[in-house]
């Protein structure tokens, strides 16, 4: 399962409230971080370092909202800093309601975000497409996001379902290539999305990948409602660079 990792984003005068839902979070097997820090003061630099890599380590934020959080500049700060990696992983909780009534919604709203995280990935099985694919759910899975591909899926109807609910509501990211051409599962895919997406029965998008073959010349073998999607080209053989990867995750936290 793909770990579900939250930043708890509170004032430490509220350190109870928040370890309560630490706790609840934890026994619903979330992985909830929060911090007591007295080891380091206010004005130090090391700490503002390591708070931001924490918060780019997770996947979903919650700011834990209270009159002494808002007082506090600590917490401000994280919420600048979150605002500008991911804002619309960012939930807000008023830890000054009854603990219950905030929960309901909190647990609400994560059920939302993590089935927009949800994934299916169109890969064709010859080589090298199957080992670029599993190394691209390899990356997806550290950033977060749960992967679906037709290799993993045990039966026709698992295959359907998690197809059409990624459709729906997540995004489908078809790998376009030589081999995905002549692919009747590929295309199968690909056109269902496209479907979904042209029609408007979906909340989700697609994030298409053209490996190995020149977006013009696969978009001219395709259906044409394709060439409206932005897409990302590169080599056979290759890994994303690291700018071709963040435009890709820019790409899926648009959809999300």
């Amino acid at each position: 399962m793909t770990r579900r990792t939250i930043f708890l984003s509170h004032s430490s005068k509220d350190i109870e409230r928040v370890r309560k839902i630490r706790d609840i979070l934890e026994a619903l097997e979330y992985e909830p971080l929060l911090f007591y820090l007295k080891c380091l003061d206010d004005n130090n630099e090391q700490l503002e370092e390591f708070i931001k890599k924490e918060i780019e380590a997770r996947n979903i934020f919650i700011y834990c909202r209270s009159r002494n959080s808002e007082r506090s500049p600590w917490v401000q700060k994280e919420l600048e800093y979150i605002n500008k990696f991911n804002s619309k992983r960012l939930f807000t909780i008023d830890i000054e309601q009854p603990l219950q009534n905030t929960l309901v919604c909190l647990l609400e709203s994560i059920a939302n975000i993590l089935k927009k995280n949800r994934i299916f990935l169109s890969c064709a099985h010859g080589e090298p497409d199957f080992t670029f694919g599993n190394s691209l759910e390899v990356t997806l899975n550290k950033y977060g996001y749960e992967v679906f591909r037709y290799k993993k899926i045990s039966n026709d109807l698992e295959y359907e379902q998690a197809l059409h609910n990624s459709i729906k509501e997540g995004v489908v990211v078809p790998v376009i290539s030589h081999h995905s051409l002549y692919s009747y599962y590929c295309k199968k895919e690909l056109e269902t999305a496209l479907y979904y997406y042209e029609n408007n029965y979906s909340s989700g998008t697609i994030v298409p990948i053209y490996y190995g073959i020149k977006k013009n010349i696969a978009q001219a073998l395709l259906p044409t409602s394709l060439a409206n999607i932005e897409g990302i080209e590169i080599g056979s053989n290759e890994e994303f660079s690291q700018d071709e990867l963040n435009f890709f995750l820019e790409k899926l936290k648009g959809s999300s």
